[in-house]
């Protein structure tokens, strides 16, 4: 069941991302930089036919050493590492390093943060939201419901 809901996702990216690079005229998404250095790239944001969520697909880059406070995300996020490494810290376990190649999956609600390696990294995010959610919630704010 898990595996068909995400096999639909992934096709329903490729999909949505060429008609969107077609209708953009092929022009680079925006890119924000809420912290020097950190770049997040939005690549694709859509709505999930006759459902609650959407998607938003990113690129995300963090310069050496830097550190993501605590958060979570309303939905699951998978990752991958495209290039360098990244140790994230998820509250009640041992941190993990990421290395290029390497893919990671956060369930909805997982407090964590993240640190970037000695070269930084570069990662591309899939988020699964319910529509209308924030991407991003400061772990003292969310439910502690959904974080059990």
């Amino acid at each position: 069941m898990k595996s068909g809901f995400f096999a639909a996702v992934v096709i329903a990216v490729a999909t949505a991302s060429a008609s969107a690079l077609a209708a953009n005229g092929n022009r680079p998404p925006p890119v924000t930089e809420p912290v020097p250095g950190l770049r997040q790239t939005v690549l694709e944001r859509f709505e999930i036919p006759e459902t609650r969520y959407e998607t938003a697909i990113m690129r995300v880059e963090f310069p050496a050493g830097h550190f993501s406070p605590r958060h979570a995300h309303p939905g699951p996020e998978g990752s991958y590492v495209l290039r360098g490494e990244v140790t994230f810290h998820f509250d009640g376990q041992e941190p993990k390093t990421y290395r290029a190649g390497e893919s990671l999956e956060v369930p909805a609600y997982a407090i964590h943060s993240a640190t970037a390696g000695p070269d930084g990294f570069v990662l591309i995010n899939t988020f699964v939201l319910e529509k209308g959610k924030p991407m991003v919630i400061p772990a003292a704010e969310v439910p502690a419901v959904a974080a059990q």
